[in-house]
């Protein structure tokens, strides 16, 4: 029982040893910063249909699935490609009805570490929870998931 348990032991030291590191990992304020922008101007792509924003902050091999309620009321799937967003921010808010000055418009950083991040994004459509990369152009959005908020 012993030996069992001191084998089990020394198999799961690196596991929480490397959790602690990156628990314990604090990121430089000015990633925090870069990884926040990136995430606004995920938003303003849209709010203010701006396809540069696309290009510059999110990553071509994105992969972007959402859910919401059809109009029957059931949840839909909803994947989208980079692709698909890059068109969709050149036309979903043109004419100024879908996002205005009052719409929700807030970043919520919940990690950044050296090489990867997470945020969480409130828009006029719902809650978005971004997984960005980082390149050695910046800081890239690589993959989003998001719904429409419960009613």
């Amino acid at each position: 029982m012993r030996r069992s348990f001191l084998a089990l032991a020394f198999v799961l030291c690196p596991v929480i040893t490397s959790a602690q590191h990156a628990d314990n990992y604090k990121a430089p304020a000015a990633e925090v910063a870069a990884v926040t922008a990136a995430s606004f101007a995920y938003i303003d792509a849209l709010y203010k249909v701006d396809t540069s924003l696309v290009v510059k902050y999110v990553h071509p091999s994105l992969a972007k699935r959402g859910y919401y309620k059809n109009r029957e009321g059931n949840w839909q799937d909803a994947p989208m490609t980079y692709a698909q967003l890059l068109s969709l921010s050149g036309r979903w808010n043109k004419e100024g009805r879908e996002a205005g000055p009052k719409s929700p418009r807030e970043v919520k950083v919940l990690e950044v570490m050296n090489r990867t991040a997470v945020t969480r994004v409130t828009a006029e459509w719902g809650i978005d929870y971004l997984a960005l990369g980082k390149y050695e152009d910046g800081w890239k959005i690589v993959n989003i998931l998001w719904q429409e908020p419960p009613r």
